[in-house]
């Protein structure tokens, strides 16, 4: 996956969370996005079908995020210490920190005095150190931003679509999830969903059915073999995901199969609607 975006990074010369939604929304095909990105009457359609903001083209909310952004310091986010975020220094530019195209979070900073705001989800007035937003303008305070997530993630698994809180449909990148999100077991969850999604969209590419097993088995050479066996020793079928069944054809196996299900509905019928007549038995 990693291979898949810094390929396209390279060519496209956006940011490789930016290019991971991208791939995602034409389903890690990269010859599509290749098409779709390069073809100016359809560039900024991709943006927009993929409810991300085109760095190409100036938003209509950008400028109220500038307007807002020259107001404040320059000062370091102490805040974001206890928030488990590391502030931004001179030479190296925090990834929260507005700067297009490359990061979509931005941070309201401190001036003196403090200029205060109230969050429209927990309508909690903060201070402006201890909020957040993406690129579509739209403000929380970072505790807030922590339990979406984690409810978006933990009990709906959502990872790449997952968008800004205000329901305008731009989407939380990898980085902004990541620099929020405290607990380990999140961080786990969210990226395996996200390595769940590429696999799933890999045709060379297939989950290892064995139990407890967490490896994903990648096709190296089209050797017509299609039975493979797992580190875990766990041995299956790569087309199909079934028991090996060489040299049987994957949809011989799946009629077979139907067939011996509809034979079992067929039994389950007669036992439960019919009797045995007593004099033949």
């Amino acid at each position: 996956m990693f291979e898949c975006v810094k390929k396209v990074k390279e060519t496209i010369k956006l940011p490789s969370t930016t290019v991971r939604l991208l791939l995602q929304h034409v389903h890690w095909n990269e010859q599509r996005l290749m098409e779709q990105f390069f073809d100016p009457d359809y560039q900024d359609k991709l943006f927009r079908d993929a409810n991300i903001v085109n760095p190409f083209k100036k938003s209509p909310n950008v400028d109220g995020v500038e307007d807002l952004k020259r107001q404040l310091s320059s000062s370091p986010l102490h805040s974001f210490r206890r928030q488990g975020l590391t502030p931004s220094t001179p030479s190296t530019p925090s990834p929260m920190i507005m700067t297009p195209p490359s990061s979509p979070l931005i941070n309201l900073k401190p001036v003196t005095p403090i200029i205060e705001h109230t969050c429209v989800i927990c309508c909690v007035t903060k201070s402006s150190n201890e909020m957040g937003g993406l690129k579509c303008g739209h403000v929380f305070c970072i505790e807030c931003w922590q339990y979406y997530l984690i409810s978006k993630i933990m009990d709906e698994g959502i990872s790449e679509t997952i968008s800004c809180p205000a329901k305008c449909n731009i989407r939380v990148d990898d980085i902004t999830v990541l620099h929020i999100i405290e607990s380990q077991d999140v961080r786990n969850k969210y990226q395996y969903l996200i390595t769940n999604s590429f696999v799933q969209c890999n045709r060379k590419m297939r989950w290892c059915p064995g139990k407890n097993c967490k490896n994903a088995i990648k096709e190296l050479l089209s050797s017509g073999v299609t039975t493979v066996t797992c580190t875990c020793h766990t041995s299956f079928c790569f087309q199909c995901g079934d028991d090996g069944h060489e040299p049987i054809k994957c949809e011989w196996l799946r009629r077979w199969h139907k067939k011996c299900q509809d034979d079992s509905e067929t039994s389950n019928w007669i036992a439960a609607n019919t009797k045995d007549c007593p004099k033949c038995h």
